[in-house]
């Protein structure tokens, strides 16, 4: 459940009030990081929230938002990690493939579970030791439910923001995920790993 969250949050959310409505590409040069945050979430609900918007248009719009919102292939580098390192050139684009394609299957129909969450910014701070990456702290307000706490890890590059993690809870997106792959690759290998994101990437998404 909280790596769930941690997926969702960005996206299942009300922006706040009086931000103009940019795309993926303008959100991630947006002022700051948590101004990213808050225009990417606002792109999602706009877009994937359209009822008169197909299912293919939203699995499209859907895996732009990651691709942009997210630093696919940092985030495969640490979740792989020592696996990462021996991986030859291509599995590594193998997994990168598989690994973004799997999670756009996995978390879009929870799309459905949208009921009037509020997102809303608390903090922003530099990291000490890197000057590129930035601290979020935020909460999700969810009616008639204690409000969720999320602290995002943010890089900025050439003017550019991409999500590297999101501590949901105390639980790290990043970690719980390397926990879960890691299991996987010692019972069947990286080249087991890759096949069963495939798999799951080939599959239709759940209506």
């Amino acid at each position: 459940m909280n790596l769930r969250r941690s997926l969702l949050a960005l996206f299942l959310v009300v922006p706040l009030v009086g931000l103009t409505l940019l795309t993926p590409q303008r959100a991630s040069s947006a002022a700051t990081a948590g101004d990213f945050l808050v225009t990417m979430s606002e792109t999602a609900i706009n877009q994937l929230g359209d009822k008169d918007t197909s299912q293919a248009q939203k699995e499209d719009q859907f895996r732009e938002l990651v691709s942009e919102a997210f630093d696919i292939p940092r985030i495969s580098k640490f979740i792989l990690g020592v696996n990462w390192r021996s991986a030859s050139e291509e599995q590594r684009k193998a997994f990168i493939a598989a690994f973004e394609e799997s999670n756009m299957r996995r978390f879009l129909p929870f799309f459905e579970d949208y009921k009037g969450e509020k997102f809303v910014v608390l903090s922003e701070r530099q990291d000490s030791n890197n000057d590129k990456v930035f601290f979020v702290s935020s909460k999700i307000d969810r009616p008639g439910s204690e409000p969720i706490e999320v602290e995002w890890r943010v890089y900025k590059k050439d003017g550019k923001y991409k999500i590297l993690d999101a501590v949901v809870e105390g639980v790290s997106m990043a970690l719980s995920l390397r926990q879960e792959y890691n299991s996987v690759i010692q019972q069947s290998g990286l080249d087991g790993l890759i096949s069963q994101l495939e798999k799951s990437a080939g599959q239709p998404v759940q209506q």
